[in-house]
């Protein structure tokens, strides 16, 4: 983790610090694809942004269960 401290005083730019940040918390942290790095809204707790080198967009799908909103079989939308 010496690494990341490191990466941190480099003065990048959010992107750029995730980027290079992966491989060393990739190694160190259980993952199921790829790390994904988020920022939250802190009133809200809401995901306001998502980067994973791997993934570059979240699904609509994983968005919209994560709403509470999903597509039933027959097309209409349901929630929980």
């Amino acid at each position: 983790m010496d690494e990341i401290g490191h990466l941190a005083g480099q003065g990048l730019d959010l992107v750029s610090f995730w980027q290079a940040s992966s491989e060393a918390v990739a190694s160190a942290v259980p993952h199921y694809m790829a790390p994904c790095w988020y920022t939250i809204d802190p009133a809200s707790l809401l995901v306001t942004s998502h980067f994973s080198e791997d993934l570059p967009e979240l699904p609509a799908e994983w968005l919209a269960a994560s709403s509470g909103e999903f597509t039933n079989s027959e097309g209409g939308s349901g929630g929980n």
